[in-house]
């Protein structure tokens, strides 16, 4: 059986393991977040290239 000093460190290096997983994770949602900004910027040049090209179309 393990002596409560040992069930304590433990705990202490689960609660860390929790709070590495915890911080990786915020991480990863703000790199997620700042991705699909990008994606939405670049949905929209791409809509605005294609509109003009369209414009250029029906010139001719």
């Amino acid at each position: 059986m393990k002596s409560d000093l040992q069930l304590i460190m433990d705990m202490g290096y689960k609660m860390g393991q929790i709070k590495a997983f915890i911080q990786k994770w915020e991480q990863i949602r703000q790199e997620s977040a700042f991705l699909r900004l990008m994606l939405a910027e670049l949905k929209e040049i791409i809509g605005a290239d294609e509109r003009e090209d369209c414009k250029h179309e029906n010139m001719d």
